[in-house]
């Protein structure tokens, strides 16, 4: 049920507003719009093997271009929000909000347009970002245009992974990350998704236009958006179904891979040649087995061994981030909850009375 909230229904201060409804610019001492944050170019990338820099348990934002694995940290990531990145093939953009644990990579071209971008100011619960080339406002996790020039484009969204260095070099043993090089841990933000902060985060408060109190504010969600459909799977939730979750949203089959207890967990198309895959956990380094075909494939939903070897299994559109981040965004959202625990809660309902003729 939704409530109202004190921090939410104060209304932004006019010299605050920006061209969007609770949109607040970032502004600089003399009151003119500032970044204070500048983007994340062109870093010096490292082999896994000198990691020097790196803690086990550091959070990194994983990502595959051109067969290369690369690893962008958190402790990097949060003092740019955003990276502007190069490779042969095409041109990336990854950002990441850390106050609501949320992050996204897209293609960097629009209408065959390049775009590079910088964080703007705040909008519905997380950041606003801004392009160098036209101006436009684009949301941050869904890559649109919504203001400006560019208004109804859209980005190509790409699988961006949250876990820890530890766990993306176990995957991807031939990795690269940047060497951190006038890089701060301190400061600003957080180095890894926070789930323990009461209440909604304060800007996301003032900013978001819709507050959604079906789940903790602060809970970790993976994000799904499958055939047109919003929804949210609590990462608590993933525990309880182990490694492997096969489920329907809408008229879509999902299959959920994740490694319970962790930020891994990402959603991929089980339909092959055709045919609706149903997978069950494969056990050691194998992810997952197909009951069709017996095939084992990997993390990153690749067939590894097996009659299905070579193929790919199609990513679908997901991420993690925090309940007040995604609810705000999709406030039509549905949630998921294991079999057992819809049934727990059907059988806390009240019995209706039956009523006595006459």
């Amino acid at each position: 049920m939704n409530k109202s909230h004190p921090l939410r229904d104060r209304p932004v201060p006019p010299e605050l507003a920006g061209p969007l409804p609770r949109m607040v610019i970032q502004r600089g001492e003399d009151g003119k719009p500032h970044c204070h944050h500048t983007p994340l170019d062109a870093p010096r990338w490292l082999s896994a093997a000198e990691d020097g820099h790196m803690r086990p348990d550091d959070a990194v934002l994983g990502f595959i271009e051109d067969g290369q694995a690369y690893a962008l940290p958190w402790w990097i990531m949060k003092n740019h929000h955003v990276a502007n990145l190069e490779f042969p093939s095409r041109p990336l953009m990854v950002v990441l909000c850390e106050a609501c644990a949320g992050a996204s990579a897209f293609e960097a071209r629009a209408n065959e347009r390049r775009h590079t971008f910088r964080v703007e100011g705040k909008y519905n619960g997380t950041h606003i970002l801004k392009d160098g080339e036209s101006g436009s406002l684009w949301t941050p996790f869904d890559g649109r245009a919504v203001h400006g020039p560019a208004l109804g484009a859209e980005l190509p969204q790409l699988p961006l992974h949250q876990c820890t260095w530890q766990e993306w070099k176990r995957l991807n043993a031939a990795t690269l990350v940047p060497d951190g090089a006038g890089e701060s841990r301190d400061g600003h933000g957080a180095c890894f998704p926070n789930p323990a902060t009461v209440g909604p985060m304060p800007f996301a408060a003032v900013t978001a236009l819709h507050l959604d109190y079906r789940l903790p504010h602060q809970s970790l969600v993976l994000g799904v958006i499958a055939g047109g459909i919003s929804w949210a799977y609590p990462l608590v939730r993933l525990r309880t179904t182990g490694p492997v979750l096969n489920h329907r949203v809408g008229q879509r089959d999902v299959v959920i891979f994740s490694k319970p207890g962790s930020w891994l967990a990402v959603a991929y198309d089980p339909l092959v040649d055709g045919r609706v895959l149903h997978f069950q956990p494969g056990g050691g380094r194998i992810h997952a087995r197909d009951r069709e075909t017996g095939s084992r494939w990997n993390y990153h939903g690749h067939a590894v061994a097996g009659p299905l070897t070579g193929r790919s299994l199609a990513w679908i559109p997901s991420g993690i981030e925090k309940w007040v981040g995604w609810a705000t965004a999709h406030p039509e959202s549905g949630i998921f909850a294991p079999r057992r625990e819809r049934g727990a809660a059907a059988a806390r309902r009240p019995a209706r009375r039956k009523r006595t003729p006459g």
